[in-house]
């Protein structure tokens, strides 16, 4: 098993976004042939982060084309379980080994 630390949690078409007393900072990847980015400043205020969420969001979609979903709720994690209050098929073995280990331990007699 191959086990390394992530530098960021962020995905690698992730953009990076800062904001300081006086401004919301955007910086755009930079394409060949200089490859340099490009820093874009809106007002730290309602209507600029909106400004710069608008520029993220056409960013993302000239790079990663337009999303199937878009509007959809996403689901990362697949669908969660669904509560059920019948038991499961390994719910005996499972109490069973759980009564054994705690009778190791001195908890349950």
């Amino acid at each position: 098993m191959t086990a390394f630390l992530a530098r960021s949690a962020a995905p690698p078409n992730a953009l990076r976004v800062w904001v300081d007393d006086r401004a919301v900072y955007t910086e755009i990847p930079g394409k060949p042939p200089n490859g340099l980015p490009h820093v874009m400043s809106f007002a730290l205020s309602e209507g600029g982060l909106s400004k710069a969420l608008n520029i993220l969001r056409v960013q993302h979609r000239q790079a990663y084309g337009p999303s199937d979903f878009a509007g959809a709720p996403v689901d990362r994690f697949g669908p969660c379980a669904q509560p059920s209050n019948r038991p499961s098929i390994g719910t005996a073995i499972q109490r069973a080994h759980a009564q054994a280990v705690l009778k190791r331990l001195g908890i349950f007699k």
